[in-house]
């Protein structure tokens, strides 16, 4: 487990997370709530979660993710296999973000 929520991780601080999860084994919950990492840095954690095996829990709360993160999110829900929890509470997602997130619960 991984604990790094209220800590200005900002864009930069998400991607350096994202380059080091995908030949991550052992990792099986991140929480991230509270940085800023906006959707540059959603995105880029969300294409990172692909090629992550061991991830069961992710928390994205309040980061100011929206529309674009939910979409590469829908995408790598429908490859992952493995995250069973995905809290986005306190996130600007959107009408269109909510269904690419319900899209891709009820597929994947």
């Amino acid at each position: 487990m991984l604990k790094l929520s209220w800590n200005d991780l900002h864009e930069r601080g998400a991607r350096a997370i994202a380059a080091s999860l995908g030949g991550n084994a052992a990792l099986e919950e991140l929480h991230l709530a509270q940085n800023a990492i906006r959707d540059g840095g959603g995105s880029h954690l969300a294409r990172a979660m692909e090629a992550n095996t061991s991830l069961k829990l992710v928390d994205l709360s309040s980061n100011h993710l929206g529309y674009d993160t939910c979409l590469v999110l829908e995408e790598t829900l429908q490859v992952n296999q493995t995250l069973q929890t995905l809290i986005m509470r306190e996130n600007p997602l959107g009408k269109p973000g909510a269904k690419a997130l319900l899209r891709a619960a009820h597929t994947g």
